[in-house]
């Protein structure tokens, strides 16, 4: 086999091998102001799918409350941290909605964390549970224009 062969054999098993390669995750710990949002978030979760009732419902209620109607770039960067979240089916749409009223502000946010490992301080993650399939979706809705309301 001529040298030339070789050569680009060995770049074609280079560029094969390369795109086959898994894309690693990035892991994003939380910085301590947006951790203060999401944690008492996650932790009510918990505390509902542990044993629902009255009281941890209207505790879900009043944590997410805080960050749904607060307009700051950091409530905007708790909410893209939540959508990845299972915190309800109702919180759910709530995050969903406010996150495409937010508009494209909020894009760079939900790229940054569709694919990361999120590390929530002073939150068991075990008791969490991870879902990112809501991303592309919200990122379609923002691209599209749409504009959405919650209801209060």
């Amino acid at each position: 086999m001529s040298k030339s062969w070789k050569l680009l054999l060995s770049g074609v098993w280079f560029a094969c091998t390369s795109m086959a390669a898994p894309a690693t995750e990035q892991t994003v710990t939380l910085s301590p102001d947006v951790a203060g949002l999401v944690a008492p978030v996650l932790s009510a979760a918990a505390a509902v799918a542990a044993r629902e009732d009255t009281k941890t419902d209207a505790a879900l209620d009043e944590q997410l409350s805080k960050v749904l109607n607060a307009q700051t770039a950091t409530t905007t960067e708790a909410l893209a941290v939540l959508l990845g979240f299972y915190v309800g089916e109702a919180s759910a749409e709530d995050i969903s909605c406010e996150l495409v009223a937010r508009g494209k502000a909020a894009l760079p946010l939900l790229r940054r964390y569709a694919d990361a490992v999120v590390v929530v301080p002073g939150v068991d993650m075990s008791r969490t549970w991870r879902i990112t399939t809501e991303y592309e979706f919200v990122v379609a809705r923002i691209n599209s224009g749409e504009r959405c309301v919650r209801e209060n």
